[in-house]
């Protein structure tokens, strides 16, 4: 391997790393802008925060948005992401998954954009994993082995 490919196949990995982590970090952005299924998940954090910060809210604050339904994965992707069982006496049940499409967009703008931002991270690992095999590939065995 010439030092110039190997140069290049060094930054096309940073790169691809960088974007991996950067990915990370925008699915999260619009996963906190989603604002839930019933449309009170902001409120429940807002409350969950101000009452777990030591903070002189009684619990009784909270009300009837203590329903169980606090934790962070009550957004319409996670509804988009669940299979659907199907199947008949013969074939018995299976699986089935569906990709969210522009119906869902209409839903909730900000879980689709984490969608996206989701499968553009698939992409990269894919890109990722191949620039880590061309790098295994060209590296030359080490004396140990020979």
């Amino acid at each position: 391997m010439t030092p110039n490919k190997a140069l290049e196949l060094v930054h096309r990995y940073s790169e691809l790393q960088w974007a991996i982590r950067a990915c990370k970090n925008h699915i999260a952005m619009h996963l906190d802008a989603c604002k839930g299924l019933d449309g009170l998940r902001q409120e429940r954090r807002k409350l969950l925060d101000y009452a777990s910060y030591g903070t002189t809210a009684p619990m009784s604050l909270l009300g009837d948005t203590m329903d169980g339904q606090t934790n962070e994965k009550q957004v319409h992707l996670s509804e988009w992401y669940k299979p659907e069982e199907q199947g008949d006496y013969y074939s018995g049940p299976y699986l089935v998954w569906h990709d969210p499409d522009e119906d869902n967009q209409a839903e909730c703008v900000h879980c689709f954009a984490a969608h996206m931002q989701i499968q553009k991270r698939k992409e990269l690992r894919k890109q990722f994993g191949a620039v880590k095999a061309a790098m295994t590939r060209t590296t030359p065995k080490p004396e140990v082995l020979r």
